[in-house]
């Protein structure tokens, strides 16, 4: 994909910026390969990667949900009916707005060369626990049910038409945003790090590389085609704070001390995720922290 090697030729002009600064360009090599570790599951002494570690497929939901995925997989927007009403009053020849995710998704098509119904969206992660906003378990997929020619683009989709991006570059905007899971990782990885960590001072450690990959809703966006089902993971992630409300809830309720209806809902919901997803012999994992780990 020539869109690969825009990102390679990005990276490397930015190397020669900073080889016109006073910065240490031992360093800024030292921390580029230190990425690449990272992104391919290896540490900063090791000779070979480890098979659990390395940059993952992400993809959040609500704990509501998983024994619903469980049983049937996962579903996208499409899947789940949210845009029948708008192709029907489309096809009746209503002048209705056309949603924005209907909007990006046909520029998407374009890269990905497949309808935007059976595409499936999800984060590059290494080592936490995805984006918290689209739910709070973390399902992380085994590497080998994503193809390496996935595409990843360098932000989230909707950034391609939030300002200060256009409607009307959006097409050529998308087409200069993404590469190839295969080919592109640690390209855009590495230039995303580069513009929010100081990479010419101190050398990157992987937790510093994990944060800056994925942080808040500020992720590369991994566009799958075809879905997944509860066998095609790898494990789940739980935040420990979301761990640690949920056994707060449980202990005022020991004592006694009533929650809020939503919270005792809340803390129903993850013990019956748990529960579904132990039945089906997958891992449940609470991330403590976004380093390495012993």
């Amino acid at each position: 994909m020539k869109a690969s090697s825009s990102f390679a030729d990005r990276l490397n002009a930015r190397k020669g910026e900073l080889a016109n600064t006073s910065a240490r360009q031992d360093l800024i090599g030292a921390n580029l390969e230190m990425i690449e570790r990272a992104v391919r599951g290896q540490g900063p002494d090791k000779a070979t990667a480890e098979p659990q570690l390395g940059a993952r497929m992400a993809v959040n939901i609500a704990a509501t949900h998983v024994g619903s995925f469980c049983q049937q997989g996962y579903k996208n927007a499409y899947d789940l009916g949210k845009f029948n009403a708008h192709v029907k009053k489309a096809r009746l020849g209503e002048n209705i707005p056309v949603p924005t995710r209907v909007i990006v998704d046909e520029a998407l098509t374009k890269l990905t060369k497949c309808q935007k119904e059976v595409i499936y969206f999800g984060a590059v992660e290494l080592n936490g626990t995805g984006v918290r906003f689209y739910g709070d378990l973390c399902l992380i997929l085994d590497p080998k049910n994503v193809p390496g020619t996935t595409v990843i683009l360098e932000s989230n989709s909707y950034d391609l038409v939030r300002p200060p991006n256009t409607l009307a570059e959006l097409d050529k905007r998308a087409a200069a945003a993404c590469a190839t899971w295969q080919s592109g990782i640690s390209d855009i990885a590495a230039l995303k790090i580069m513009a929010t960590r100081l990479m010419t001072e101190r050398r990157l450690t992987t937790g510093q590389i994990s944060d800056a990959v994925l942080q808040d809703e500020d992720y590369l966006e991994i566009l799958k085609v075809t879905s997944f089902a509860a066998s095609d993971l790898q494990e789940v992630r739980s935040s420990a704070s979301d761990t640690a409300a949920e056994n707060a809830i449980g202990e005022r309720l020991r004592l006694g001390l009533s929650p809020s209806a939503a919270e005792a809902n809340w803390r129903k919901h993850r013990r019956a995720a748990v529960r579904a997803l132990t039945e089906r012999h997958i891992k449940v994992r609470i991330v403590t922290s976004s380093g390495r780990i012993r």
